[in-house]
């Protein structure tokens, strides 16, 4: 039987205070097959869980409708897999709109294992980089990030990374993440118990929640320069920054 629990005792993690500590998939020494077991799991748990169709549709989609002539650049932070770019270009093309997005990641094997399976997906360029090296390449119409956030350093790390963000996107940026609560920590746990074996995603996922933020902790991030950026919250256990002119009424009411 699976036990939702962990900690001495059985006890239930303490999310009251958030944890720092590196995860399994980041150690650069991590089992490679492992790691790329994890990334084609990501493709499902995103899907799930972490609400990107909702969040990029009412925002990147939905400003790219008002000028469907141009074409538009969107920078996405720590994508992993692609699985959410693919997406995105996808159905980008579908709605007749032009954009070409730039996934940025650090780890080799991700970013070569990315390239192996979407490298000929047309608007998508894939770079190892990270959020330091963001200027680079903007600036651009959007930046974008999920399940980013919580694996920084430090506080003073995430708030030079938000700064990066709002300064490199001409139009908007989404920064989406865990909602930390006990519902977060019960839902990763079944669900990745259940349906994602043989990788990190279960122990990472656990973590992951428990390195994540409350409501009050990611409005601590807003940069001060942008007078519209607000922290958004979606069930399930999601909070997402979103900031920039172009989305300035967005709403996630419904």
């Amino acid at each position: 039987m699976m036990d939702i629990r962990s900690g001495r005792g059985g006890a239930w993690p303490d999310l009251s205070v958030r944890v720092w500590a590196p995860e399994l998939m980041d150690a650069p020494d991590c089992d490679t097959v492992q790691l790329l077991r994890t990334l084609a799991q990501f493709t499902w748990i995103n899907r799930v869980v972490s609400r990107y169709r909702t969040l990029l549709t009412r925002t990147v989609l939905r400003d790219m409708q008002r000028d469907p002539g141009r074409e538009y650049h969107l920078v996405d932070l720590g994508a992993g897999g692609c699985d959410i770019p693919v997406w995105l270009l996808t159905r980008s093309r579908r709605l007749g709109l032009r954009l070409r997005v730039t996934a940025l990641d650090l780890d080799p094997r991700t970013v070569a294992w990315a390239v192996q399976c979407h490298g000929r997906q047309p608007g998508l360029t894939v770079v190892q980089a990270g959020a330091a090296e963001l200027a680079r390449f903007g600036p651009v119409d959007y930046v974008f990030a999920n399940h980013f956030l919580h694996h920084l350093p430090d506080v003073k790390t995430i708030r030079d990374v938000m700064a990066k963000v709002q300064a490199a996107s001409v139009r908007g940026y989404v920064i989406s993440d865990i909602r930390r609560s006990r519902h977060a920590y019960v839902g990763v746990t079944v669900l990745n118990g259940l349906f994602f074996r043989r990788s990190f995603a279960l122990a990472d996922g656990q973590l992951s929640v428990r390195k994540s933020f409350t409501f009050g902790e990611m409005r601590a991030f807003l940069p001060p320069g942008d007078p519209v950026a607000r922290v958004v919250a979606l069930v399930p256990s999601r909070l997402a920054i979103v900031g920039g002119a172009a989305f300035e009424s967005v709403s996630f009411s419904a």
